[in-house]
Order: structure tokens, then sequence, then C-alpha cells
């Protein structure tokens, strides 16, 4: 039994943390998950990029997590994960394979389950295994419906989904990595009351302001530099900021203005993506 899904990436525009709320932008960087289901063996084996892994907590978590629900006991799996999107960097990387690998189970399986139970499938195997701090509802639900989300992870509700203007992102990726479950929860929730102007800058519709806010109150909070977010709006971003807990810095520009960003950012270590604004929905992939 075999099944195949691909969920993409998004940027933060206000961080769920600090006060419950939280918002995002689909882009396309994208995971691709194949999975092969038997009953011959009891095998767990997970590929990332060809390459056998051996922290698969969260990828254990969910299918455990599925395989409860239809009450399937012994059986093996074998997943294979290509994905564009870098781990540990704050763009959305497990929020995006835990979608792709809930959907290509299920395809596997034969089973259908309706798009709110799949994110929150996904949301719960993500606390379960202590790889999130809030679930990351916004993360997931911006990987799977694309566009513009905004969400109260408290309550797992959708405040807002919407399209979002076609923009180019580029995003400067540091060396080094920083893990959601890692973070103090209480740094971030110290500056409540700032996250809530973004939240409504959000509901006024002010996008831009509002994720270059939330960025320099990551920045400020978690002592990360806001100044390769600065050096990109001096040339023309129109936002720019930390997403997620970082350290990935996401800027939002026309097309016109990659270039310039490109080579401020050029100068910095790590490495630079260009992608784009995604408002597709993720899915199945048929074979």
């Amino acid at each position: 039994m075999k099944g195949k899904a691909s969920s993409y990436g998004a940027v933060s525009v206000l961080n769920a943390v600090p006060m419950g709320k939280g918002s995002c932008i689909g882009i396309n960087l994208a995971s691709d998950v194949e999975i092969e289901l038997n009953n011959v063996n009891t095998d767990f084996i997970v590929l990332s990029n060809g390459e056998e892994i051996n922290d698969v907590k969260l990828i254990n978590q969910i299918i455990s997590d599925v395989f409860q629900i239809y009450k399937i006991d012994n059986m093996g799996v074998k997943i294979s994960i290509n994905s564009d999107i870098p781990i540990g960097k704050g763009l959305k990387s497990s929020s995006s394979i835990s979608n792709a690998i809930i959907l290509a189970t299920l395809e596997a399986l034969k089973k259908k389950m309706d798009d709110l139970s799949v994110i929150k499938l996904g949301v719960q195997s993500s606390l379960k295994s202590g790889v999130s701090i809030t679930g990351a509802f916004d993360d997931a639900c911006a990987c799977f419906y694309g566009g513009l989300i905004v969400t109260d992870n408290y309550s797992k509700t959708i405040i807002k989904k919407t399209s979002f203007e076609n923009l180019q992102v580029i995003i400067h990726v540091p060396d080094e990595t920083i893990y959601s479950k890692s973070v103090d929860k209480i740094k971030l929730e110290q500056y409540s009351n700032l996250s809530n102007e973004v939240f409504n800058l959000i509901l006024k519709e002010k996008y831009f302001e509002a994720m270059t806010l939330n960025g320099f109150i990551i920045s400020t909070s978690l002592n990360l530099s806001s100044k390769t977010a600065l050096s990109a709006i001096n040339v023309g971003a129109l936002s720019a900021g930390i997403s997620g807990t970082g350290p990935a810095t996401a800027a939002l520009c026309y097309k016109d203005n990659v270039d310039d960003i490109y080579s401020e950012w050029d100068k910095l270590p790590g490495k630079i993506i260009k992608s784009t604004v995604n408002n597709n929905k993720c899915g199945v992939i048929t074979y």
C-alpha cells in the first residue's frame, strides 16, 4: 500500500507563542512524502532526501496516532521525505512534513479525513512528541492552505484565511539551527502586549507592518540580530523579519527588488533562498 503527498512551507507574520494568536504566509517551498505500508514485517524506516535518519520522534508519533484512529497494528512503514525546506530555521518544516505524512498515510490506507482534522492531528502529534511549544496550529494551516492565515492557537480556530498578493519571498538562512522546543517560552510571553499590537495591525490588513514589527519582537526577546531584516527594508523590501523563532529572516518584495536584497545578504554567512508566495492548497500526489 502506497501513498504520496506534498505540503508547503510558510513564513511568520505573527509568532503565536507570546499571546496565542498566530499568522503566517505560505511560500513555494515544499515537502514531498511517499509512504509504503506492508503486513510482512514491522520495520520503521524514514529516509530524508535519500538518507536514513534516526530522529523520528515526531514522525513515529504521527504514524502511531493515525494507526490508533483506524485500529491498525503490526504494520511495516517506510517513509521517504524530499524537502526544499531547511530544518530548524523557522520556515515551518515540521508542520509541512506533518501535513504531508498524514495525507500520504491516509492515501495508502484508502481513508478520508477532512482538512481541519488532518491539521489538528498533526498539531496534537507535535505537542505529544514535544517538537512544538504551542502545536503550531497557525504554521500547519498556512502550510496546508497557502495564502495568509490568522489563527487562535489556543482554541485551534481559523480567524482569517485568504489569498495573498503574489510577491517574491527572499530568505536568509544562517548556518545555526534553532529548534522551537528549545526556546524559552517565558521570554516570548513577556512581549504579549506588543504581539497584541501586531495582531491589531493584521486585523487592519497592515500585513507588512505586522510582519516587520513581529520580527523585531522576536529578535529582541531571543537576542537575535535585526540587522538582516533592516538591510532588506533599506533596499526596498516591503517587510522583513525573523520567521518563527529563527534564525532565518524572510523578506517580502516585488520582483524588481530581489537582486538588491540578494546583494545585501550575499555579504553575510549562510545561504539565500529565493521563492514566492504560495496560495495553493497542499494535497495528495497521484502516481
